[in-house]
């Protein structure tokens, strides 16, 4: 039971972790029409049997994922944390930590995740509690943009992806409705977002998920929390690369 509540939460932090990397300037009606697409080709998939194809096209799949994540990653912490170091010697000091991280035992990688978790569970407790007083209610309704694209195809890949690797690898078939859950917290984030900086200053910054943090004053004493707060969201990007490196790299009876 307590091995399912872990899978289930590194979930949560990897759907968080895309979603804020990859999605956020997707619309609301990408999302429903990505997940819905997802579900579909899931629902599909339980018709045919998992083999050596499956796993090695999962496996082709995930490294563009792992590329183009770690460069934005890198891109991540040169702008909010680190902006005088190379972005060179920060992704070889990410990937350091990433690979010792998967040479470990699996138990050992899925303990830090929970161990991470509460970590997660704390930031985000407190980021609300600092949000809720700049929350605009006259302007909830427009920070919910509906303008349909056809990206929404490459979001419900990736929930398929999910799907499919940690049923193969991890021996367990995720629930619809865990997925579902997952997607209202990064939801939630890019609706306060939108809320308290505005459709102009959202498109304008590259992280508005941490930008609107800058927002929070309270006495000129509790301010300028962007920088703490967003250690949440590097902690969901090093486990969702270490995780996608841990099944490219690994084989199947040494990831489970």
């Amino acid at each position: 039971m307590k091995n399912k509540i872990e899978i289930n939460i590194l979930v949560f932090i990897i759907i968080e972790a895309v979603y804020l990397l990859f999605f956020i300037r997707y619309d609301f009606i990408n999302i429903f029409l990505g997940t819905l697409f997802g579900i579909i080709l899931i629902l599909l998939s339980n018709f045919f049997r998992n083999n050596r194809i499956t796993n090695y096209l999962l496996k082709i799949m995930s490294i563009p994922i792992i590329i183009i994540s770690l460069l934005k990653i890198v891109y991540f912490i040169n702008n909010i944390y680190l902006k005088n170091y190379s972005p060179i010697i920060i992704g070889i000091l990410f990937i350091m930590i990433s690979v010792y991280l998967i040479n470990k035992k699996y138990h050992t990688f899925i303990k830090t995740v929970e161990i991470i978790s509460y970590f997660i569970i704390v930031f985000k407790t407190i980021s609300l509690l600092l949000t809720i007083p700049l929350i605009k209610l006259n302007s909830i309704s427009n920070s919910i943009t509906l303008n349909y694209s056809n990206s929404f195809l490459i979001f419900g890949l990736f929930i398929f992806l999910l799907y499919k690797i940690i049923e193969c690898y991890l021996d367990y078939k995720i629930k619809i409705k865990t997925i579902l859950i997952s997607l209202i917290n990064p939801m939630l984030i890019k609706i306060l977002s939108l809320n308290i900086l505005g459709s102009f200053l959202f498109n304008k910054y590259n992280y508005p998920y941490v930008n609107y943090f800058k927002e929070i004053n309270y006495f000129d004493f509790i301010e300028r929390m962007e920088g703490l707060l967003s250690l949440e969201y590097m902690f969901c990007y090093i486990i969702m690369f270490s995780f996608f490196l841990l099944f490219v790299t690994k084989k199947a009876n040494k990831l489970a």
